[in-house]
């Protein structure tokens, strides 16, 4: 192709080769003054005011946004012959070129593409910024030294600010095998779930070399049906790969009919590629009973399961063949026998008190910041005596998805609190506000080394500001207990109750990192030596160092009159 065809249009740039032509031509030029090379897109055949003003929209959008899995807006010339913008060149090609060549991505590709288009969805989104057309096409890469491909988001042009009517035009610009029921049902009420859909489409696509429903020439209403009603294919990889539980379920919530079922937030999708990262370097494969936080689809189409109710699995005791041991054991079995039956008949006449709980008063040293009072009933959760030995990590990583009981999480009910799981969920559900309420496992890990632990946690009812959270290097005696917790209302708090009273280590903070009221959040704190730090959705929100001992219990906890539920339970240690 002679330069010189394009060269007047676009001064300053050398026009070297054509890329692409779809909509618009992109082309590869380079700056004659800064000798950079970039990539020049304009519109080559309709230049109606819809399109202009479409390609408007998508400079002003990108040049708005700085992220590094965005493609970066250099220049704009919309008043030109022919209007054009200048965009950074990305040398690698985009996402259909790559499957074309390799038919399908390795599932640990497919999680690092997800996770950078996390990125990307997070820096458009709080612009207000629904993309619409997230397909192979629009998503960029190259590769960097290290082997690893890095993925950019591009094309904004049918991009939709929110609040901003959606015209017909624009809709007919989308991709149909990667459009989301609405975009076909109810094209002017657009959300961030429709990119989620979409993103889903392509990771699909990423994993089995196709999308789940393929446009037919001239059967767009067949098309158009099965995505709005038909269930997606099972998700079956080439060359006997293994599939990841965790992305297998996240594909599955971001192919939800329902955008209201369907993942569609930043934290949750990293939360869980990264979840699904881990199984897939432990080879964790199989399809648990219930889906993790944020994983649910209740759309019409999907067939229901069954969950069984929990199974608590009882302690083994072990065996021994000694006979001087038997001849201990019965004696200090009658021992307590006479003790229990004397405190059994000095006290019979007096009525029980399910609320007692042998508990502490909590109270707090900083009346400034310190909620309502509270009680604890931690011994009333866990019965010490279940753990014989400590739960062991398994290469170094113990997870807890609440499919059931077998970790021994404290599961009662009385007239103040159920603990119970139900639906891949450890939920407690507090009925009053003069109790806090914990479950606690112990673990096989030393707490003196380095640690992460993290947590889902999402409020259902009850009072706003009262904490809920995680449990972390607890110890049983003497009882000492450290706990991280959010409330409903936007606060955080890391408090430790030593011999018998609570004290605040940092004072209840509000932090726009918390999702407030009933959305998920995810808790999680890492141990660097003697340094804690304290994360909320990913974001650091403060760190300390602990004194004192440091114990290995790990849980839950709830205070006052609220319900919980709590989902991913993930502890990383060192032996």
């Amino acid at each position: 192709m002679p330069t010189s065809r394009f060269n007047q249009h676009f001064p300053g740039y050398e026009i070297l080769s054509e890329i692409a032509v779809s909509n618009a031509r992109v082309l590869k030029a380079r700056n004659q003054y800064t000798g950079e090379l970039v990539a020049i897109k304009h519109f080559a055949f309709n230049t109606d005011a819809d399109t202009i003003q479409r390609f408007q929209r998508e400079s002003e959008i990108m040049t708005s946004i700085e992220n590094p899995f965005v493609v970066k807006i250099n220049d704009v010339h919309l008043d030109a012959d022919l209007p054009y913008i200048v965009m950074e060149f990305i040398d690698g090609g985009d996402l259909r070129s790559l499957l074309k060549s390799r038919k399908h991505l390795d599932v640990a590709t497919t999680i690092q593409l997800g996770l950078q288009m996390a990125e990307a969805f997070k820096a458009i989104h709080e612009k207000g910024v629904i993309h619409r057309d997230i397909k192979p096409e629009n998503i960029m890469y190259r590769r960097l030294q290290n082997g690893q491909l890095h993925f950019l988001l591009t094309d904004f042009g049918v991009a939709k600010i929110r609040e901003q009517q959606v015209t017909l035009t624009g809709q007919a610009m989308m991709t149909y095998e990667y459009a989301s029921p609405e975009q076909f049902d109810d094209p002017k009420h657009i959300s961030v779930a429709t990119d989620y859909y979409s993103l889903g489409v392509v990771l699909y696509e990423c994993l089995t070399g196709g999308v789940p429903f393929k446009l037919v020439e001239g059967r767009v209403h067949t098309l158009m049906n099965q995505v709005m009603s038909s269930a997606p294919p099972e998700i079956k990889l080439p060359l006997q790969q293994a599939l990841p539980t965790s992305l297998k379920l996240l594909i599955n919530s971001m192919l939800a009919k329902i955008p209201g079922n369907r993942t569609s937030d930043t934290v949750v999708l990293k939360r869980m590629l990264k979840k699904a990262d881990m199984e897939d370097t432990e080879g964790i494969t199989e399809t648990p009973a219930a889906s993790p936080a944020g994983i649910t689809e209740k759309a019409p189409v999907q067939k229901q399961q069954v969950n069984p109710q929990p199974v608590v699995s009882q302690p083994t005791i072990k065996n021994r063949s000694s006979g001087s041991f038997t001849v201990i054991a019965m004696i200090v079995f009658l021992f307590l026998f006479i003790i229990a039956a004397s405190v059994y008949i000095s006290n019979k006449s007096e009525p029980s008190n399910p609320g007692s709980f042998d508990s502490t008063v909590f109270t707090h040293p900083d009346t400034v910041t310190a909620k309502q009072p509270l009680l604890d009933s931690f011994k009333s959760s866990v019965d010490t005596t279940l753990f014989d030995d400590a739960v062991k990590l398994e290469n170094g990583t113990f997870l807890d998805d609440f499919t059931d009981n077998k970790n021994l999480w404290g599961l009662n009910s009385d007239t103040n609190v159920e603990r119970a799981i139900r639906d891949g969920k450890y939920i407690i559900n507090a009925h009053s506000d003069d109790y806090s309420y914990g479950s606690q496992i112990k673990f096989g890990i030393d707490p003196e080394k380095d640690f992460s632990i993290s947590l889902n946690a999402k409020w259902i009812y009850g009072i706003t500001n009262n904490g809920f959270g995680i449990d972390f290097c607890c110890e049983m005696n003497p009882q000492q207990i450290y706990s991280f917790t959010i409330s409903a209302d936007g606060s955080y708090q890391v408090s430790r109750l030593t011999n018998s009273t609570w004290y605040n280590l940092v004072s209840w903070t509000q932090s726009a990192y918390i999702n407030k009221n009933d959305a998920l959040n995810v808790l999680a704190i890492t141990k660097t030596g003697k340094l804690m730090k304290f994360f909320i959705n990913d974001e650091e929100v403060t760190s300390l160092e602990l004194t004192g001992s440091i114990g290995k219990y790990f849980g839950v906890r709830v205070f006052g009159k609220q319900t919980v539920e709590f989902d991913n339970f993930i502890l990383k240690g060192q032996r």
